[in-house]
């Protein structure tokens, strides 16, 4: 395998990789020429001409569920009944986006069928191994794939981060896929967040050490981050991308942030851009922001030379978004509408305090919620919280936030929750529910 990597010799389409390739001779479109130019300025923006204000965006995003194609026995009926439900309580103008994890068939055919007017938004992440799944861009062999950019590339023997039920500190071996390509942007294809900064892992054959990424290694794995999303839905029948998530550390004020700030810039405008030697056209995305009060109010905490990545940051998100999620996920305790209050509130204020390009996110920001009925992370009921108690907690905080000013409302996973096959979040009278709380909601911002 040494010999292999070792005398690789890449086609001439190599030559145009982001890194080699002189900025001033990168392909451009008048919105990507809009990104690059981020002085340190406040606020935010231009003013746009009267009738221009991007970011209509969709009111409802539907993300999480069991999906038809790979559980037959109840992920139909489960997305059939999250439709149906949203067709009974929303009108058909309202803009609705339904997303499920990676591309799914049969999930685009159930929405065509049972909400033609829907957006089908499939969801990726750049975190760990979505970031490298397997692409169908050419012939496959044991240890070589050819890349869209760079031609023929030899592949790593590597671990994907599979955890071992038994053991949650053992890493399995994905036996199925060994391999992965290594990349046009990164000679080893392990990028990881460590030590303030985004570094290579060791090279598996020349066991060089890790280093740091250089600014422009930077920008180009997150431009390549972003493609392979477009990769993935090149000729499906996908509405929209759909990016779960910026992580919360992408608000810090130090070089871990600052090289965040970056790369996820990079990844929008890769997904917005896709790759136009492939026929790509710019598409628009929805994006989930973890712990929204924390990025979208980073600005004002930041170091003079920090804004400027947090300001490209906001720009390429407003200019790659249709809707962007705030991840709230309250815990239904305590007074809903003051909960709204501090956790809505501040986001809405800080959007408005950026300017235009605030503006525009701020007309494009709904509130991400779970249904609530199996906890843990996302939050939800409380031990022993009564139904309609719970239905009663839900609508208050909806009806806040949209009072408050955002756009619409986010709602995340609709699975039974761990170990069962029924119920949880996928209970039939919950998701009528649901629908009827976030018609309600909207009513309020019509």
């Amino acid at each position: 395998m040494a010999n292999r990597v070792n005398s690789f010799k890449p086609s001439p389409l190599a030559r145009q990789d982001l890194r080699d390739v002189p900025r001033a001779q990168l392909p451009r479109t008048k919105e990507s020429r809009a990104t690059r130019a981020m002085d340190s300025f406040d606020p935010i923006g231009k003013n746009p001409a009267p009738g221009t204000r991007s970011g209509a965006g969709v009111r409802v995003n539907i993300t999480q569920f069991r999906s038809p194609e790979n559980d037959d026995a109840h992920g139909g009926r489960d997305l059939e009944r999250i439709l149906k439900s949203l067709n009974k309580r929303i009108d058909g103008s309202v803009p609705v986006a339904v997303g499920s994890y990676n591309y799914n068939q049969a999930t685009a055919d159930k929405i065509r069928e049972l909400r033609p007017t829907a957006l089908y938004a499939p969801a990726f992440n750049v975190r760990g191994d979505n970031a490298v799944k397997r692409l169908s861009v050419g012939p496959i062999s044991e240890h070589s794939y050819q890349d869209p950019l760079a031609g023929q590339m030899p592949w790593m023997l590597t671990h994907y981060w599979q955890r071992d039920p038994n053991n949650p500190h053992k890493v399995l071996k994905d036996e199925k896929y060994p391999y992965r390509p290594l990349t046009t942007t990164d000679p080893d294809q392990a990028a990881t967040f460590a030590s303030g900064k985004l570094r290579n892992a060791q090279d598996p054959v020349t066991h060089l050490a890790s280093k740091d990424m250089t600014p422009a290694e930077i920008r180009a794995w997150g431009m390549e981050m972003g493609q392979r999303i477009r990769d993935r839905l090149r000729g499906k029948d996908a509405d929209a991308w759909q990016l779960d998530e910026i992580v919360p550390t992408t608000s810090k004020n130090d070089p871990r942030g600052e090289t965040l700030r970056e790369f996820y810039a990079a990844v929008l405008e890769g997904a917005r851009t896709g790759r136009p030697q492939f026929g790509d056209k710019e598409m628009k995305g929805i994006v989930q922001v973890a712990n929204p009060g924390a990025l979208f109010g980073a600005r004002k905490k930041l170091d003079p030379d920090q804004r400027k990545s947090f300001d490209k940051l906001m720009r390429e998100l407003d200019l790659s978004t249709m809707t962007v999620v705030g991840e709230d996920y309250p815990a239904f305790t305590g007074n809903a509408t003051v909960k709204a209050d501090h956790q809505v509130g501040p986001v809405i204020t800080d959007l408005h305090g950026m300017g235009p390009v605030g503006n525009n996110l701020l007309g494009k920001y709904i509130v991400g919620l779970s249904p609530g009925e199996i906890g843990g992370t996302l939050h939800g009921k409380v031990h022993g919280m009564p139904e309609k108690a719970a239905d009663k907690w839900r609508q208050e905080y909806m009806e806040e936030a949209m009072k408050l000013g955002a756009h619409g409302i986010g709602e995340y996973n609709f699975t039974p929750g761990k170990g069962r096959t029924t119920g949880g979040n996928s209970d039939p009278k919950l998701i009528s529910d649901l629908a009827l709380e976030i018609g309600n909601a909207l009513k309020i911002k019509g």
